[in-house]
């Protein structure tokens, strides 16, 4: 079992050129799709309609949607939006009973432009939520050979296990499975109540290496990811 641990890397920010609307255009104080068509006709009575597409669509799929949203509140932040990653946390039951079993399915998008290899996602669990099976797909194939790196509980946060899944190492990438633009990978976890309560699943993080010119790559999954689990007695 190798000990590892985490390294916060910063990044540069982004130059918004021009003026800029307000993005929480129904003023509710949360950025949401609403907004983005909002701001998608806001650009429209603005500009040529042609130019307005180009602003709006700031993930230049052809569409005003989710993927923009993400775009938007990178640029909020300051945060680069040349690579990005968008990650989703499923569970198929949020009660169990004492020993019972969820079903964790990790869903990491990749809206950017540039192939990230060696990418890495980290799951933070809690201890007394034994992981006893697991799958791992890139594009809906199976990836075989790759296994979660553990540590041991309290390493980063108390009373969590955190995990590791690394798709490739760098330098050599030797098992070929870099995160192309537009790919989807799904790391599905089963894990098995040891002990009754409420259990959070919350932090989450994912990291890997752009092409020359881009560096590193680091980001952490925000609040939004969290479910609670609760064992009965």
């Amino acid at each position: 079992m190798r000990v590892w641990c985490l390294c916060f890397l910063l990044l540069g920010s982004v130059v918004l050129y021009g003026a800029v609307p307000n993005p929480d255009q129904n003023a509710d104080g949360t950025m949401s799709e609403t907004d983005l068509q909002a701001l998608a006709a806001y650009l429209v009575g603005n500009d040529a309609p042609a130019v307005a597409a180009l602003r709006a669509d700031l993930s230049g799929d052809g569409q005003v949607g989710a993927p923009d949203l993400v775009e938007m509140q990178l640029l909020l932040a300051g945060q680069p939006v040349r690579n990005y990653v968008l990650l989703h946390r499923a569970v198929d039951a949020t009660t169990l009973p004492p020993t019972g079993r969820v079903t964790v399915t990790m869903t990491v998008g990749h809206y950017g432009r540039d192939v990230i290899r060696g990418f890495w996602l980290t799951d933070c669990t809690p201890a007394t939520l034994e992981l006893t099976a697991f799958s791992v797909w890139l594009e809906g194939v199976e990836l075989l050979d790759v296994w979660p790196e553990s540590g041991l509980p309290g390493d980063i946060y108390d009373s969590y296990v955190a995990r590791r899944w690394v798709l490739e190492v760098p330098p050599d990438f030797v098992a070929g499975h870099p995160l192309v633009p537009g790919e989807t990978l799904l790391v599905v976890m089963e894990l098995t109540a040891t002990a009754a309560g409420s259990h959070a699943l919350d932090a989450c993080s994912w990291a890997g290496d752009g092409p020359a010119g881009v560096g590193p790559l680091f980001a952490v999954g925000d609040a939004a990811l969290s479910v609670m689990v609760t064992v009965g007695e």
